[in-house]
């Protein structure tokens, strides 16, 4: 199965942890949209050198190449694990969305308490509380 990984820009570091552990636990190709598009890599890379701010960055980068490079990631998946922690993430909830439309197996981890919020409730065919580590269920 392919599944990508969406997920706020602060918390990238946690779900690359995850992914390389997933990787091997359970055999499934993950696309991680900050580590796997060639746009999105500068930007992290350029963020975690400390050499220009995320919201700076995202400023200056061609938003059309990113969302629709970001969208054929989705579509060659079979599903996504989004991750919501209260961050804001219009990313992370705009690929939920269109994953959706997508006809994709959506599983949302929120660990801010808002996991019974109706738009959640509706795009998600599963939804893991407290932890990333808690989507393994859907994983195995």
């Amino acid at each position: 199965m392919k599944i990508y990984l969406a997920h706020p820009f602060g918390a990238r570091h946690h779900i690359r942890n995850l992914q390389s552990e997933w990787v091997f636990k359970y055999k499934h190709e993950f696309i991680n949209p900050f580590y796997d598009s060639a746009v999105e890599q500068v930007m992290v890379k350029q963020t975690d050198d400390g050499k220009i701010d995320y919201f700076t960055l995202l400023g200056m980068l061609d938003a059309k190449k990113i969302v629709e490079e970001d969208l054929k990631m989705i579509e060659v998946c079979d599903a996504i694990i989004a991750y919501i922690d209260g961050t804001i993430s219009y990313g992370t909830i705009m690929e939920i969305v269109y994953a959706k439309m997508m006809g994709k197996k959506i599983v949302i981890v929120v660990t801010n308490g808002y996991e019974n919020h109706p738009w959640i409730r509706y795009h998600a065919d599963s939804v893991y509380l407290t932890s990333a580590e808690m989507a393994e269920g859907f994983l195995g």
